[in-house]
């Protein structure tokens, strides 16, 4: 068992929370009960993900996508309900989680692909969410088989380079900026991976030469999740650490 308020001060200082600038969605959002034996883990606080936490009686969900009221609308209110009645507390680690040069979600992605990661990019949050390094040289096909294996992921592959994959720039989840991609090209990446996207990456992609792959954003950012659950385990023994199955979106 540890005080809900040492979980929460470890997570703010380990994920350097105070650096984060315009994400309101990020923190410790919802207050339950003060002793926590039981945390739940999962990318996105849906109704799903809450139902499951209470069933499996969690204490304290952290999540990676805590809901947004111009988002999710009236939605956001009632998940907000439904947790305090179940006495669960919400953290939500979003831009925290994307900037974290240690432990962040494009970085866990990137060694997970066995990529040799050499640095950050793409401007968010007062941070930088994308990661870029090498990889060993290989086919397109081969990466993209690498990326499938990733739990969760369908992905929507674009070639448009005849050379081996060798430099790749991630952005997890909605990392569809064109200016991220120009980014990543102008850093030597010769691919470009990231959740989800619109048209204008594509065509982009294709007029840059650069090769793009969408993976899915719950599949590319649910690793880092997990992972940081794993921390919080390491530095709190006593507490139990429970992944929620979830949906992939």
């Amino acid at each position: 068992m540890v005080l809900l308020k040492d979980l929460a001060a470890y997570l703010d200082q380990e994920l350097e929370i105070a650096k984060v600038v315009g994400d309101f969605s990020n923190g410790f959002l919802v207050k339950g009960v003060e002793n926590v034996q039981k945390v739940g883990i999962a990318t996105n606080a849906t109704f799903e993900v809450i139902n499951r936490a209470s069933s499996r009686q969690v204490q304290f969900l952290l999540t990676h996508h805590g809901g947004w009221s111009e988002i999710d609308l009236h939605h956001a209110d009632e998940k907000k309900r439904m947790l305090s009645e179940s006495g669960i507390s919400l953290y939500v680690a979003h831009a925290s989680l994307d900037n974290s040069e240690r432990i962040g979600t494009s970085k866990i992605l990137a060694e997970l692909l066995g990529l040799s990661v050499q640095g950050h990019f793409a401007d968010y949050c007062a941070g930088r969410s994308g990661s870029y390094g090498d990889v060993a040289k290989q086919s397109f096909g081969k990466f993209v088989r690498r990326i499938s294996r990733v739990p969760g992921s369908e992905l929507t592959c674009f070639r448009n380079s005849r050379g081996s994959v060798h430099r790749v720039g991630i952005v997890t989840g909605g990392g569809y900026m064109t200016k991220w991609i120009e980014e990543a090209a102008l850093l030597g990446c010769d691919t470009y991976v990231t959740g989800e996207g619109s048209m204008f990456g594509p065509i982009y992609c294709r007029e840059r030469k650069i090769n793009l792959v969408y993976a899915g954003i719950t599949a590319t950012e649910r690793p880092a999740v997990i992972n940081l659950g794993k921390e919080l385990g390491k530095a709190f023994p006593r507490t139990r650490i429970v992944a929620i199955p979830e949906t992939f979106f």
